[in-house]
């Protein structure tokens, strides 16, 4: 079965509480109780909040282009995997490199295109999950 966990945070990444938590743990917990032939993996936007020892161990997979409304948005895709599960960073600095991960003016319109991002990410990464899990999502 392949699981994917879409969320706004994830420990170790980045987090401000219970949400960060569960995205940080769960999907392990998840894969190791599934075992191998499972594939469980998470999406976040990549915040300049994310520790600088995990962003240089960051792998590129491909920039592209995601509409939104009227606007073309720049988006990276980066990954890194941890505990035998694949996360995923989807990276724009207009909307994700802020002082905090919320409270912002526009977080209906970041968190669009982050919705958005993600599901334009999908053939990006050849990756189609049977189950999308969005938790807490805004």
């Amino acid at each position: 079965m392949k699981i994917l966990f879409a969320g706004s945070e994830a420990v170790p990444f980045a987090s401000s509480g219970g949400l960060g938590d569960v995205l940080g743990s769960l999907p392990i917990s998840l894969k190791q109780a599934m075992g191998e032939g499972n594939d469980v993996r998470v999406v976040m936007p990549m915040y300049s909040q994310i520790k600088t020892k995990f962003k240089e161990s960051l792998k590129h997979i491909k920039d592209i282009t995601v509409t939104l409304s009227w606007r073309q948005q720049f988006c990276g895709i980066w990954s890194i995997v941890r505990e035998g599960v694949t996360y995923y960073f989807i990276d724009n600095e207009y909307y994700f490199k802020r002082g905090s991960m919320y409270g912002n003016f526009d977080d209906g319109e970041r968190f669009a295109f982050f919705s958005k991002a993600i599901i334009e990410m999908l053939p990006v990464i050849d990756y189609f999950p049977d189950v999308l899990h969005a938790n807490d999502w805004q």
